[in-house]
């Protein structure tokens, strides 16, 4: 009976003692992602995407699953049930989602809840991951709190595999998914460009910074386009005359076609004109914007196989909107260059 006593003071000790340990509990784990920011983000912030990559669905590909917000955006959520005890049940809803950044909380049921992070940090080409997880106990029963605490103890040994495993599930499938975005040509052409009248405006930016300049020179043309009464006809337009492939910064004049010529005075570094009916050879292109090279080095090889020759800079037209295609490789980039 003494035994059983000192057993009995022993392990309420050992309980007690739980209370006295640290509640807050942090882990995390690195790994340099073998693709852009931009990849990887789209891999992270779209919950069904993590069928593909999470360890936890290594684990029990069989697991219920269910979403809200068809698992995209601030406030979307996935829940999950499994038999296997080591997948559980539970639900993870995207609290914040940044640049470089996204966020989410984890409840576990009756077990309480976890934030899950992950920080992106653009290193060129690839992507320094880390994934965050932090916890308090915060909606754990009060029982229970001394036991989770013991377990945070141990939690390193279990997660840290677990983490790795997902991180390189993760890099593999970027790695893929990049390469699925390379971009293609699906089309080079001879055709008559039509008559167009356009407002255009030039600046010199880096290279790295043409998306936000151009959507800063699109939007000076639409207060034109109002300030003269037009109406635009077709989608943006953009011309990069004398770039190089290892140039870091270029010249670049927005242009948008109108219905109408402009009649009014324009500007410092702002000019309208008419632009007749011309020959050009058109290469349509799908894919990531920066790798569009490829729509240009096809019409080079058709004017060479068929002895053609340049009559003015080519131009790029952005045939869909990118805010609502999403997919980088159904961006639409039609690529146009005069000929003689």
């Amino acid at each position: 009976m003494k035994i059983i006593k000192w057993l009995f003071f022993l392990i309420v000790g050992i309980y007690l003692i739980g209370f006295l340990l640290p509640s807050k509990f942090h882990f995390e784990k690195s790994k340099e992602i073998q693709a852009k920011s931009t990849t990887v983000h789209a891999l992270i912030s779209d919950l069904k995407k993590w069928e593909d990559w999470s360890p936890w669905h290594q684990i029990d590909p069989n697991m219920k699953l269910s979403y809200e917000k068809d698992g995209l955006g601030v406030g979307a959520s996935y829940s999950w049930s499994s038999e296997d005890n080591s997948v559980g049940k539970g639900k993870m809803t995207l609290t914040d989602i940044s640049e470089n950044s996204i966020k989410s909380q984890m409840d576990f049921d009756d077990m309480g809840t976890s934030n899950i992070s992950f920080n992106l940090e653009p290193q060129g080409d690839k992507t320094k991951v880390t994934w965050n997880l932090d916890s308090e106990g915060k909606g754990m029963p009060m029982y229970f709190k001394p036991i989770s605490r013991y377990m945070n103890l141990m939690m390193p040994k279990f997660l840290g595999p677990q983490f790795e495993l997902g991180l390189n599930k993760l890099d593999s499938l970027a790695i893929a998914t990049s390469k699925a975005n390379e971009g293609k040509v699906s089309s080079v052409e001879e055709i008559m460009a039509p008559e167009m009248n356009f407002i255009q405006i030039e600046s010199i930016c880096p290279i790295s910074e043409i998306g936000p300049k151009l959507s800063m020179l699109y939007s000076q043309i639409m207060e034109k386009i109002t300030e003269n009464k037009l109406a635009v006809v077709g989608m943006p337009m953009a011309m990069y005359p004398g770039i190089q492939p290892t140039d870091t910064v270029t010249r670049i004049i927005a242009m948008m076609a109108t219905d109408k010529k402009c009649t009014s005075s324009c500007g410092p570094n702002v000019s309208c004109g008419n632009i007749p009916a011309r020959k050009v050879l058109k290469a349509v292109y799908f894919g990531p914007y920066e790798k569009n090279i490829i729509a240009y080095q096809a019409i080079q090889a058709m004017m060479a196989e068929k002895n053609l020759s340049a009559a003015g800079d080519p131009y790029e037209e952005y045939a869909n909107d990118p805010m609502e295609v999403k997919d980088e490789a159904k961006f639409q980039t039609n690529v146009y260059w005069p000929i003689k």
